[in-house]
């Protein structure tokens, strides 16, 4: 068990994963369905914070690379995948959000 969690070697989750995440922190420049979520969560953290465009793009860059911490770490890359098929979905209403994309938004906010 130790031997395998100390190999360099990543499983095609790992590698799916991490090609997640690096489109989190790039902020889905070449991911169009990362870069959909992306803008949701910031617009509804928006709406009720006034300082949520502050920083500009560097500031940007800082807090989606701690979101993809956050995404890793908090076991939430399967929520965010989720999150990408219920935004594209062509019912997708704002009034019924799951909760798999609320607590995305939660974890944006912290």
């Amino acid at each position: 068990c130790i031997r395998d969690s100390l190999s360099s070697e990543m499983t095609a989750a790992d590698r799916e994963e991490e090609h997640l995440l690096n489109d989190i922190i790039d902020g889905g420049e070449t991911n169009p369905d990362v870069a959909m979520v992306l803008a949701f969560i910031q617009k509804q953290f928006a709406r009720e914070c006034l300082w949520a465009s502050l920083g500009g793009e560097a500031g940007s860059k800082v807090v989606r690379a701690a979101f993809s911490v956050i995404v890793k770490h908090a076991g939430l890359t399967f929520d965010f995948r989720r999150a990408i098929d219920e935004l594209k979905s062509e019912d997708f209403s704002q009034a019924k959000i799951s909760p798999a994309l609320k607590q995305l938004i939660k974890k944006w906010h912290a």
